[in-house]
């Protein structure tokens, strides 16, 4: 996502639009992009923490299987069962 960002703010940067018409159009496919852009991060957040909840609610997994579960690393005693402190 920050890649997509980058780009979309560096194609921003370097247009330069010819007319009034021409930023105007450039303005409305900007918002149309970004709108789109925000509903994809609203859908990403939405997507990990009900992957939290789901991993918190697993009582079969150790401290260190959920941390693995949400994409963080091992921790010096979490090879035990329960919930741990949030990853």
């Amino acid at each position: 996502m920050q890649e997509i960002e980058k780009r979309m703010n560096g194609q921003a940067e370097a247009a330069a639009p010819q007319s009034a018409a021409d930023i105007e159009r450039d303005a409305r496919a900007m918002n149309t992009l970004m709108q789109a852009y925000a509903r994809v991060k609203k859908l990403d957040a939405q997507a990990r923490r009900a992957l939290w909840a789901r991993v918190q609610g697993a009582d079969f997994l150790t401290v260190n299987e959920k941390r693995a579960a949400v994409g963080y690393g091992a921790l010096d005693g979490g090879d035990v069962l329960g919930s741990g402190p949030p990853p």
